[in-house]
Order: C-alpha cells, then structure tokens, then sequence
C-alpha cells in the first residue's frame, strides 16, 4: 500500500492483529507437529507426566503444570476436556519443575531423527556426590578441582569443626588423587564460587556471591574475590556492587596464554579489556587493569542475551580465534560463542551435554572409586550424626539406576587455557536439580559432579562446534 494509505479504521486493526500474531509466532519457536506427538505418547505413557515442553526438536516432560516465564520453550498441559490430548500455552512459559509434586523419569527426550553425532569428549564419569559447583583449573603443573561445598556433603568440615557448621564454602582438591589441599576459611558464608587462574600476574582468583547454600540460594547483589599465591595464604574483598541479583560468576583472561602461540585480539566494537567476567543472568562486565588488580575497575558492557537457557553459566575467552564461549543451561547444557556480546552462535551439535548412562560410571580420579562404596543418599549431616536410613550406595545402586536421577545435566566449565595441558577437560553437574529421586534411590534429592576429557587443547575442542 502506498505511504500512509490505510482506507478505514478496519485496515488499522488488520494491521495491528497480523503484527500481534507475527510476534506470538516469533516467541519461541513452533515445534513441528510430529515432535508434538511424540511428546504426546511419551507424556500419556508416563504416569507422573501432567504436561511437556517442545524447544529445538528437544521434549522435556513434566510432573504438573505451574508455570513461570520464559521464552524457549512451547509448553503444552493436559486438556482437562479431551483425555490424552494436551493443550499449547500461548503464553511465554515452561513448567516450575520445582513445584511439582511428582517428576517423570526419564524426564528430557530427542524427538526421532537422525542420531546426533558422538560429542568431541569422552565422559570418564562422576568423581563425588552431593558437590555443588565446581571448577577445574592448572596451576604450578597440578590439576585442581574447586569445588562448593554444602551442608549436605558427606565430608563437610562441619563434622570436625562447629565453626564450619551451618555454612557452605570453598575448597580446592587435586582433581587425579582427591587430596584437600585447602578449606578456604574466608569462603565461609558464600557460594557459587568459581576459579580463575591468573597466570600473567602469577595469581589464583576466587570469585563467588555472598549465598550461603546451606541456608538457600538467596538473592545476592555483589561479587566478592579471594586470591593466593600458594593456596595457602588468601586475601578477599569485595570485588564488584553489581546492585542486582546473581549467583553464579566466572572470570576469564582476555589476552594470550602461556605456551600457546596464536593470539587473536578481541574486536574492536568492545571497549578495551584485559578480563571479562559472566554475572548470571546473561550480564558481562569488563576490566582493563594493567597490574591484574582484579578487587576494582569492573564496569558493565553493553550486551544481548542469547537464545538458551541460563543457569550455572561460565566462559573462556579463546586466544586462537578471539570468541568467548560460554555454557550455560539447566537440564541440558548448551555451549555458544559471541565476539561482541551482540551476536551468538550456537554449537553443532546441540546440547552440548545431555544427561546419559555413562555419566553415572565411576571415574577414576578424586579418589572416587573408593568412595562410591560408601558415599551415596541420604546424605551425612555436616554435624556428624548418623542417619538412621540405610546408606543406597553410589556403587552400585546409583551407578546402575541412574535413570532415577540422572535428569538434569547443568553447571558446565572447562579446563584449560594454558600451553601445557594437551588435553581438554569437561565438567558438570548431574542431578534431579532438588527433586526426590525415585525408588530404588531414596533421600530429597541426588547429585554428583562429572568428568570429561578430549586427546587435544581447548581451543582445538572448543572450534570442533563450530564447524
């Protein structure tokens, strides 16, 4: 139509009804109606299903049908008319599994296809239980694994000292013998902590929020750091008043690694900067300090957020291309890169990470295979005090029922941006994320930390997914 020639108020309103439906269409994607029914069958076939998602040919089932925002997922409840049929959510919604009563297992589908191809990885399989986060970095020529440690923990310093009781914190471990090398004292108090190797200032970084997990996730607004020299010796201090609610941080390098020869600059449309820090959810700030000061100078970046769900988030900038990578998910993992915060690409295949048989194997490292014959739900008490439920061991009842647990796979990282290590190394969480395992598991919830690793450099596994 010519400029500005709209011939009745009708016209208007057609206008206004298309655009509207042209938005409600772009909310998420439409699933197509063949992964719709498969979602139906499994959902009908499952007697704890009462709704499901569809999102990028990827079916999650659910045990109700409350809802909170959100704009990946098509959701589909139970038609309370028509029994067996279920009925879209036009809204931008996904079910609060959190919520619900009973949880279907297994939980997250593929709709029929073609299989995906093997990932890059190998999983050699879990290395504890009941670990929150955690992190694996290089420093001084060892593998170390940072982990959070709640109450539930079986080894919770709680049971040695009172003055660890009632608090979650920090602790660094040798990721192949499974030596505690230190409690971090001052990580008392907090949570969602991360580790971040500063080889140029010759500086270990923690970086965390102000949660207690033993008393909830909270609603933290700031960023606290600690750094050492030895493991040993440890400053800390505020580091950045983000003034909104986040948990989990992660800091990388900007800039070239030791012992790797390419360096790519970042681009150019971002300000100068030295570091990068991710702030859930979907926020980045910088930092340009010279001297590798890293309790000040951080200044938030303008930025989009990507098409994927946001939970446990982490990144690394890679000297080889000069992209930023991040992971980030909640039931499945999902790895993506950006060079300016503004446009992401998504990784070939997707997931990333998808809860599987093999990640419930026992690997061999942290002193695992030891554990897993006495470590299992419910969990110990920090206080020590017995439980009065017989213990359902890691190995073998969660090894080889691992589809009463294993639905989730989230809070990703990956180790390592240094010359050295030839090899790359995955790791995750894999858990009902709070939910009751079902039988023959018992207790409020299961968990454990996996591992993974790949015969070549980050960098080289990293670009492999993005062909």
């Amino acid at each position: 139509r010519s400029a500005g020639a709209f011939d009745s108020d009708m016209d208007r309103l057609v206008v206004v009804v298309v655009v509207l439906a042209f938005a409600q269409a772009l909310a998420h994607d439409v699933p197509s109606a063949a992964c719709v029914a498969q979602a139906t069958a499994l959902c009908n076939a499952n007697k704890n299903c009462s709704a499901f998602g569809v999102y990028d040919e990827r079916i999650q089932l659910h045990g109700c049908a409350q809802v909170v925002a959100n704009r990946d997922w098509a959701t589909f409840v139970a038609d309370p008319v028509h029994q067996g049929k279920y009925k879209p959510l036009n809204d931008n919604v996904n079910v609060d599994e959190e919520k619900c009563d009973v949880h279907p297992t297994p939980m997250d589908f593929t709709c029929h296809g073609p299989p995906p191809p093997p990932p890059h990885y190998t999983v050699l399989g879990s290395i504890d239980v009941f670990t929150y986060e955690n992190t694996i970095f290089y420093w001084k020529g060892t593998l170390y694994n940072l982990e959070n440690i709640p109450c539930k923990y079986w080894d919770h310093a709680g049971i040695w000292d009172a003055s660890w009781g009632n608090h979650s914190y920090a602790r660094v471990r040798e990721l192949y013998s499974g030596k505690v090398v230190s409690n971090v004292t001052t990580t008392k108090g907090f949570g969602f902590i991360s580790a971040f190797p500063d080889y140029e200032h010759d500086t270990l970084w923690l970086f965390g929020t102000p949660a207690d997990r033993c008393l909830g996730n909270g609603a933290p607004t700031s960023v606290q750091g600690w750094s050492t020299k030895d493991l040993v010796n440890w400053k800390t201090s505020l580091v950045f008043d983000y003034g909104q609610k986040t948990h989990n941080v992660q800091v990388t390098k900007v800039g070239p690694m030791p012992g790797m020869n390419t360096f790519v600059p970042h681009s150019p449309l971002l300000p100068p900067h030295k570091y990068a820090m991710f702030l859930e959810c979907f926020t980045w700030a910088i930092n340009n300090n010279d001297d590798g000061d890293l309790t000040k100078g951080w200044v938030l970046i303008n930025s989009t957020a990507p098409h994927a769900p946001c939970g446990g988030p982490s990144m690394r900038y890679s000297p080889a291309d000069g992209y930023y990578y991040i992971l980030t998910g909640g039931h499945t993992v999902s790895l993506l890169r950006t060079e300016d915060f503004q446009t992401w690409q998504e990784s070939t295949p997707s997931p990333f990470i998808s809860p599987a048989a093999t990640h419930a194997q026992v690997a061999n490292l942290s002193n695992f295979p030891v554990a897993a014959k006495h470590k299992g739900s419910p969990p110990n008490k920090y206080v020590g005090i017995p439980e009065p439920d017989p213990i359902v061991t890691f190995n073998p009842s969660w090894r080889d029922n691992w589809q009463a647990w294993l639905e989730n796979s989230n809070d990703a990282d990956i180790c390592c941006m240094h010359g050295d290590v030839k090899e790359s190394w995955v790791l995750w969480g894999g858990s009902t994320q709070g939910g009751h395992p079902a039988p023959p598991l018992d207790g409020t919830d299961a968990g454990v930390n996996v591992v993974a690793t790949a015969n070549m450099p980050l960098t080289d596994l990293l670009a492999k997914y993005f062909p």
